[in-house]
């Protein structure tokens, strides 16, 4: 649910608002994301902040109802968030990440190991989170699952019918 319910949320770091931060992380080895839920209560909201990683031999996930700006080392003695272990007996831990690229009036999708936050000269910021993600678990009994799933905070790939993101002028 975490995943599939993934939704972009920009984070206004000053005060004038200018400096706007993208929560998403997409690592190798680690993912941290905002996502959508019901609302459980009216003090935690609607939406909440996980990060995935593998601690020794177990797949975990902290859960929070703010955004993690930073990873804090201590994540396990703070009072907000929450630790859950999704799965025991694994060896590593690997995601990928769907990006759109259009070349050329056509739609590609690629493959990242790393979704890239900056541009290379470091000018553009993105704002928006990957199509789907990939995730491959190997267990110590070198036993592979792969998953990949759709993410919710993509409305402009997303279409019914015919549809042209192209200008033909």
């Amino acid at each position: 649910e975490m995943v599939t319910n993934a939704i972009p949320f920009v984070w206004r770091e000053d005060d004038d608002f200018k400096q706007r931060i993208n929560t998403f992380t997409g690592e190798e080895e680690e993912l941290i994301l905002c996502y959508k839920h019901k609302v459980n209560n009216i003090r935690d909201g609607a939406i909440s902040f996980s990060y995935f990683k593998l601690e020794e031999d177990e797949l975990v996930v902290y859960t929070k109802n703010r955004p993690y700006l930073t990873i804090d080392s201590d994540l396990e003695n703070d009072p907000f968030v929450s630790r859950s272990v999704l799965v025991k007996g694994v060896n590593s831990l690997n995601f990928k990440y769907t990006i759109s690229n259009y070349t050329n009036k056509v739609e590609e999708i690629e493959f990242a190991d790393i979704f890239e936050k900056n541009d290379d000269n470091e000018t553009l910021q993105r704002f928006d989170i990957p199509l789907a993600i990939l995730c491959s678990i190997e267990f110590n009994d070198e036993t592979t699952e792969t998953f990949m799933y759709r993410t919710n905070g993509n409305s402009l790939f997303e279409r019914r019918g015919d549809w042209n993101y192209f200008d033909e002028t």
